[in-house]
């Protein structure tokens, strides 16, 4: 039961991590329809970042979900046999694991990933020189 409440969880967090995502997008594209109607072309460069909070906390939720996905299949596994292996051979959980963390990571990029893309490209189309600008300040 822990499992399952486990799995949930880190699916909602999953999904409010996106959310949270797109909502600040949403929210730098506003600035820049601003700006650009006021006729305020100058930006300003923030300092480069080598990780974005929203890339790992969304990494973390993704192995969360793999994790408590793979601990349900531990537990159901004592009564299916199919699910055998994961007993025998420990190596199979860290395998498994994976794979589920793979799968979650290609449903991000088809699901949710175009929707980042497609604020991306309207902000670099309100200003073609937009990220010219970050780089000159």
């Amino acid at each position: 039961m822990l499992a399952l409440f486990g799995f949930i969880l880190s699916v909602i967090g999953f999904l409010i991590v996106i959310a949270l995502s797109l909502g600040h997008q949403n929210y730098i594209m506003n600035i820049v329809v601003i700006l650009d109607y006021l006729g305020k072309t100058r930006f300003y460069k923030d300092w480069k970042k080598p990780l974005h909070y929203k890339t790992v906390h969304r990494w973390f939720f993704e192995i969360t979900v793999a994790l408590f996905a793979v601990l349900l299949l531990l537990y159901g596994s004592k009564d299916w046999a199919s699910l055998a292996f994961l007993h025998e051979h420990p190596i199979s959980f860290l395998l498994v694991l994976i794979i589920i963390f793979v799968h979650i990571e290609i449903l991000f990029r088809f699901t949710w990933k175009k929707a980042f893309d497609d604020r991306e490209r309207f902000i670099k189309e309100r200003h073609e020189d937009f990220w010219e600008k970050l780089d000159d300040c």
